[in-house]
This record gives C-alpha cells, structure tokens and sequence, in this order.
C-alpha cells in the first residue's frame, strides 16, 4: 500500500472529493512524546491526521497543532500550557469532523496504521484558510479557535 501525504488541507479535500467521494474517512488528535533518556525534559507533538484509505492507496494530512517542552513535573504555566494544546487539538479535530460531514463524508475516529511512516507535516495555516477561520489565540484567556464569522460579531 502507497502512503501519500498531503501538505495542505485543500490538497487532501480535492483529492478526497475528486478521486475518493465515497471512502470513509478518519479522523484522530494524538500526541507525539519524546526526549532523551535521562533527562528531565520531554517534548510533546500534539498532532492531528485526516485520512483515507481505498484499499490501494492510503491518503493523508496531518497537522501539528501544537509542540511543547515540559519538564517531568510542570510548573503551573506549562501544566495550563498543556491543557490548552489539548484543547486547541481536540477543537480543531471537531471542526475538520464537522467539516467532513457537511461535505457528506462518512468520519470515523482512529488512525490507519500504514500512515506512520509518513513524516510530512502539512502547513497549519492551510486548514485555517479553508475553514475560513482565525488560528487559535495564545493567549490562555482567548478562546482557543473562534470562526471567523463569529469575529464581527
């Protein structure tokens, strides 16, 4: 099976839309952690894949949503800036579901295995663009993705 991965969400949209309009797809926010053995700092990816799978071909796009380094135990400031990536990750997982549906896909949670292999990162920026949303804020007191519609309000 061929892994192909796309760094663009519009990309991977048109491919799915164009080649694949039936194929179920998979929706899924994880985290990636590592660091060095003996050391107090870890480093954590949190990441989201959108893919498909038609049996030949395995299609992808995967986002970095955010990427932290922590120590072993956090302070106060990195423990909440643990818990708004996670927040951040698990609302934009949301939104590319929601997103999917309205296209008329079938979305389902998990990974499809093959896609580890994959390193390609596509660009955050390109997700934001085609939802036609502000990126989160970093600040901690802002919310953490606000669609642009809701902005002028």
């Amino acid at each position: 099976m061929t892994v192909i991965a796309f760094l663009n969400y519009q990309d991977f949209i048109c491919e799915l839309e164009t080649e694949h309009p039936d194929a179920p797809v998979r929706v899924q926010d994880f985290t990636d952690r590592y660091g060095q053995a003996g050391t107090f700092l870890r480093h954590i990816d949190y990441k989201i894949e959108v893919a498909f799978s038609n049996g030949v071909d395995t299609c992808l796009v995967r986002f970095v949503l955010a990427r932290l380094s922590v120590f072993d135990r956090p302070s106060p400031d990195q423990t909440k800036m643990i818990e708004d990536a996670f927040i951040r990750s698990e609302n934009a997982a949301k939104l590319i579901t929601r997103h999917l549906h309205e296209l008329g896909y079938d979305v389902r949670p998990g990974l499809i295995a093959e896609t580890d292999t994959a390193k390609a990162i596509a660009n955050i920026d390109s997700l934001y663009t085609y939802l036609n949303i502000k990126p989160p804020y970093q600040s901690s007191d802002q919310p953490i993705i606000k669609p642009a519609s809701q902005e002028a309000a």
